[in-house]
């Protein structure tokens, strides 16, 4: 009798646990994170699926490491499934603004992260992306490589380079160049020069940056007994002729001035038609140097009821330098208040290599003066040639362009709020040139099926 309960215990113990087994293997099935969370426990690589890689690794030296930001509790898988595939464009411009979401290739799927990618310095990186796939989030690195491959821009190609003889020859004095990574390119020569005999001297120039990539032109230097003064050059044009030929919806005339006008009569400026002014606020070399006329012109033009802003003329190249006349021109206004965005000129493009900056440099230089503008209570604007705005400036917050392009009608196809159309317009109230302007003020993007076919043979 004993044994038959042993027995009977036994029989009714194995049911239970067969049945108990059965719901747990039922449960394990129909709840896979569960199934594997458990497989790796039992294998010892519990922590094989649900990790955190780095976010920037680079392969071919010491690795930087920070972290993906995890927001929710769902599990994240680091092994893709068998058999995915994805297409990666690895290479990457240094500088360029993208997204590694944007340089992958999926045919089924989702990448979900959607960060900016560094590419400040050259070299091999990997970070790693979320994929979402068949209602699960995977997680893997994702290498790309950070390369220039980009040659030095030509800024002048000394087409006009003259040399004053008995004085030392220096080729950097007469030619510009930048690179969009490298500040200090190299420059060599192919040619010889007499600095010290009247003539023309044909040279070859070659233009190389520190990953290799070269650019060459060829000019004629030519060394003359004296250099010619500059003098003025095309037709001038009275102010009312101007706004009768540039007459036309959302648009508002008016000059910009400097010491350069000397003394001006506001009241005159008015009466002929125009309704506003930017003035220079100071020119700035090695130092601050305000403009002799500024705060003259800045409240006889008040006083006249016309509309007023004003720019800095700048050749800074580091930042401290820059936030020096930031802070200045926080002062020098004092809160005073101005129709137009406070204007950054700088123009010197002719030897920019001598400020050893990249043109990424620059680009960087005016975003911190639009940032402290903001911070100050105003805002920026950006005064360019066609040619650089083309070229060089990237503007990538679309702060406002004060686009300058003396031609009958302007080819430059980006965003502008305001055009400095001619050097040469004349105005009651002032002697001699002065800059004219057209202001847009709702926005300013000319369609190139607009334009005039004069536009092709004027400045840029």
């Amino acid at each position: 009798m004993q044994a038959k309960k042993v027995i009977l215990g036994i029989t009714v113990g194995m049911v239970m646990v067969g049945a108990v087994a059965g719901t747990v293997l039922w449960f394990l099935k129909t709840n896979e994170p569960l199934r594997q969370h458990l497989l790796q426990k039992l294998n010892g690589t519990e922590n094989a699926e649900m990790t955190q890689v780095p976010t920037k690794q680079q392969t071919t030296a010491p690795i930087e490491t920070t972290t993906l930001t995890t927001t929710t509790s769902e599990m994240v898988y680091t092994e893709l499934p068998a058999g995915f595939q994805m297409t990666v464009a690895e290479r990457t411009h240094v500088y360029q603004r993208i997204k590694m979401k944007d340089k992958i290739a999926l045919p089924y799927g989702e990448v979900v992260t959607d960060e900016w990618l560094d590419t400040s310095e050259l070299g091999r990186y990997q970070v790693p992306i979320r994929i979402l796939y068949e209602d699960k989030l995977y997680e893997t690195l994702v290498a790309y490589e950070v390369v220039d491959d980009t040659k030095p821009l030509i800024l002048n190609d000394g087409s006009q380079a003259m040399h004053k003889i008995g004085t030392e020859f220096d080729i950097k004095k007469y030619i510009g160049y930048a690179d969009d990574y490298d500040p200090k390119p190299q420059v060599s020569y192919v040619g010889e020069v007499n600095p010290n005999q009247a003539g023309k001297y044909p040279l070859s120039v070659t233009v190389t940056d520190s990953s290799g990539n070269a650019s060459k032109f060829s000019f004629v230097l030519q060394v003359v007994e004296e250099k010619p003064k500059y003098t003025p050059s095309g037709p001038t044009i009275e102010f009312p002729a101007f706004c009768q030929k540039y007459a036309g919806e959302n648009r508002v005339y008016g000059i910009d001035v400097s010491a350069w006008q000397e003394e001006i009569d506001f009241e005159a400026v008015k009466a002929a038609g125009c309704s506003f002014v930017i003035m220079r606020i100071a020119s700035c070399y090695d130092e601050i140097r305000e403009d002799q006329y500024f705060t003259r012109n800045f409240e006889a033009a008040k006083a006249a009821g016309l509309k007023v802003g004003i720019y800095i003329y700048t050749t800074a190249n580091t930042e401290a330098e820059l936030l020096e006349q930031t802070n200045w021109i926080g002062e020098k206004l004092g809160g005073a208040s101005l129709d137009f965005p406070v204007v950054f000129d700088w123009e010197d493009f002719g030897t920019f290599q001598e400020y050893e900056m990249s043109i990424q440099d620059l680009n960087d230089l005016f975003e911190l003066f639009s940032e402290e503008m903001d911070r100050l209570g105003y805002q920026a604007m950006l005064y360019s040639s066609k040619n650089f705005l083309v070229n060089f400036w990237q503007n990538p917050n679309n702060r406002p362009v004060w686009l300058a392009h003396y031609v009958g009608e302007t080819n430059y196809t980006g965003e502008y709020t305001m055009w400095q159309q001619t050097a040469r317009g004349r105005i009651s109230g002032i002697t001699g040139d002065v800059d004219f302007d057209i202001w847009y003020p709702d926005g300013m993007n000319v369609p190139e099926e607009t334009v005039s076919s004069e536009a092709s043979n004027g400045s840029s």
